[in-house]
């Protein structure tokens, strides 16, 4: 009976414990691995005024395929948040070489240095890129 009650109430226990200390510290450390998992996937739907159309795949960061613009917003939960948010993304692939920028929140298209940029594929780890921390839609 005992090995029923501490089977489901073990992984409770080590999840109280993680970062060794009382409530206050498991809190945050469960509040970061949420701002983590925000950062890993995005779901929601874009909206825009204009039709837009963005079909891209990326294997990896070794090859992409596709490319499109969306100029819009998103709703739902990306660009580690939550809600509904301004949106813009171009990109496109072309197998080995593939390049984007995205704008999520506060930004302003004709001042380029507020989008991110980055480069993808093995072609572009040939060349020099002053990549910037990418977000867009997973």
């Amino acid at each position: 009976m005992k090995q029923r009650l501490l089977v489901p109430v073990l992984p409770l226990l080590l999840f109280t414990v993680i970062g060794c200390g009382p409530a206050a510290p498991v809190k945050s450390y469960l509040a970061n691995r949420l701002q983590d998992a925000s950062g890993m996937f995005d779901l929601g739907v874009t909206i825009s005024p204009n039709p837009s159309v963005c079909i891209y795949g990326c294997a990896a960061g070794l090859l992409a395929l596709g490319g499109g613009e969306v100029n819009g917003h998103f709703a739902g939960l990306g660009g580690s948040q939550i809600g509904w948010t301004r949106y813009y993304h171009e990109c496109i692939g072309l197998g080995p070489w593939a390049q984007g920028r995205s704008g999520w929140g506060e930004f302003d298209l004709s001042r380029p240095q507020t989008l991110c940029f980055g480069r993808s594929g093995v072609l572009s780890w040939l060349m020099y890129s002053e990549r910037t921390e990418c977000r867009s839609p997973s």
